[in-house]
């Protein structure tokens, strides 16, 4: 059953490592709608999506999809003095844990780029209203221009 599906893995694979990145997604997406495709080759194409796509909702769903098929798998395989199974999923552990670290790395970057987009949208609308030097526009009791008319505004119809 498993070895019916490993060409069409391979192939798969072999678009996403020449950079086929839309062709290799389509048919690793058309593998994970099959019913009957075993669980190491499920999880090797959740992987492989993970890595390869722009949409980090995607691409953390594939994650964690990964995530739960490698406890289950553990479960079954917990009491299996058999070193390959201990051992493939010692790497399919490992692999997971670095996949999360780079989705977190990434996601912190893309906060710090959105902090600092917001950074300047925020000294861009400083700088209109306040013009690009303070001391240019600063009047005899220390405060902007700007600032200033907006003082001035509230005593005028305040009293």
């Amino acid at each position: 059953m498993g070895k019916k599906y490993l060409p069409e893995y391979k192939a798969a694979r072999t678009l996403w490592e020449d950079y086929q990145l839309e062709e290799s997604k389509s048919a690793m997406e058309e593998l994970l709608d099959e019913h009957d495709v075993p669980v190491n080759i499920y999880m090797r194409v959740l992987i492989l999506l993970s890595i390869s796509t722009d949409d980090q909702d995607k691409a953390e769903d594939a994650r964690l999809a990964y995530e739960t098929l490698w406890q289950f798998t553990r479960k079954r395989y917990r009491y299996d003095t058999d070193r390959w199974a201990q051992t493939t999923l010692r790497c399919i552990r490992e692999s997971l844990n670095e996949l999360r670290e780079v989705q977190e790395e990434e996601a912190l970057e893309r906060q710090a780029e959105e902090a600092r987009r917001g950074w300047r949208r925020c000294d861009y609308l400083l700088k209109i209203l306040y013009g690009d030097s303070d001391r240019d526009n600063e009047n005899k009791a220390g405060v902007s221009k700007a600032l200033w008319g907006i003082v001035e505004f509230h005593l005028r119809f305040e009293g």
